[in-house]
């Protein structure tokens, strides 16, 4: 499966990563649509809802079917298909994945395959979590080899793209989804979201999971699956395939709070070894003030300490002395007390 995420390119930085030479040889460069990229926010964590950038062929935004043109679109993650009745708040976390295994047979996916809305779902890298025999959980955040330094806070063309335009930064994970436009029954603006294909693990990552997102590995892969007028989907969903062409590292259990979008949440730790982040030092903290309350507030308290010989606090000395009188009282068997003397008549 593939429920978690991280993409940390700033929207202009985007359309530079995703920069491609068509099939004339000229180097090009998707635009956002509409400026969605005022609607995507980078993250080291981000969970299903959230609103990503995703690549598609420019004509399911009024191109033409034959285009090499592609457009970003900042869709939100978690299919809600076009005839779906209700309230789709929610309804995405059914569909974040769709296994290829049934994709062209559910309902959800099947439609909108054969209409051509195929997608690029773009990230820095994907996490998954090894159980290990103990039960616990370790994360791992999986990615393609990066073959030079990775510049993720460049922002300008010097430092991001080498003479040629290239790009030099880091290399996005491209993996393959499907897309879908839901719109409001009483009308308003179209809901644009979709899903990522999973497929089964490919020996390299299957003893951390036995499932991995499908990776288009390559230009020509990106091209074939995203141009549905040229490719049909029967020659597109070979694609669909495990791939062994990622790498990966362990990281800190931080990324496992969904809140939690640092950039500790991607850098590698050394099993073992892993340093208190600041996000559990400030949870411990919580629950050690959470324990301290609730010993206040119950009955049971805290006995008081014994004093010292010779010396009886006031409160004590008239404890005591209540104590004595009472027990006179009960082995007398009256209110006499028998060390003194009795009134005559």
């Amino acid at each position: 499966m593939c429920g978690r995420t991280a993409c940390t390119l700033a929207p202009d930085d985007v359309p530079r990563a995703c920069g491609f030479r068509d099939r004339q040889g000229k180097r090009r460069q998707p635009r956002w649509k509409d400026g969605d990229g005022g609607k995507y926010f980078p993250s080291h964590n981000v969970c299903p809802q959230s609103r990503t950038p995703v690549m598609v062929c420019s004509s399911h935004f009024g191109g033409e079917a034959q285009t090499e043109d592609r457009t970003l679109a900042a869709m939100q993650w978690g299919l809600v298909p076009s005839w779906f009745k209700g309230d789709p708040h929610g309804f995405g976390y059914k569909t974040n994945n769709a296994r290829s295994e049934g994709m062209m047979t559910k309902g959800f996916f099947k439609g909108p395959l054969q209409k051509g809305q195929r997608c690029v779902v773009l990230a820095d890298g994907y996490f998954e979590w090894q159980t290990g025999k103990d039960g616990k959980k370790q994360p791992y955040f999986i990615y393609f080899p990066q073959s030079k330094e990775e510049k993720l806070e460049g922002d300008s063309k010097g430092e991001a793209e080498d003479d040629s335009g290239a790009w030099q930064g880091r290399r996005l994970l491209t993996m393959a989804g499907i897309f879908d436009r839901w719109t409001p029954p009483e009308g308003g603006d179209p809901l644009y979201t979709y899903t990522v294909i999973t497929v089964d693990a490919a020996p390299a990552t299957a003893w951390i999971h036995h499932r991995m997102p499908a990776i288009l590995n390559g230009e020509e892969a990106v091209r074939d699956w995203l141009e549905y007028g040229r490719v049909p989907l029967d020659k597109a969903v070979e694609l669909i395939r495990p791939q062994e062409c990622l790498t990966f590292h362990p990281v800190s259990t931080a990324v496992n709070n969904s809140r939690n979008k640092a950039p500790e949440c991607v850098e590698p730790i050394v099993l073992g070894q892993e340093k208190p982040t600041a996000s559990s030092k400030m949870m411990s903290a919580w629950l050690q003030k959470v324990k301290s309350a609730k010993l206040e507030g119950t009955d049971e308290k805290k006995p008081s300490p014994a004093p010292k010989p010779g010396k009886l606090s006031s409160g004590s000395a008239g404890l005591m002395s209540s104590w004595l009188k009472r027990g006179a009282e009960d082995k007398g068997g009256n209110n006499t007390s028998p060390n003194k003397k009795t009134k005559t008549t």
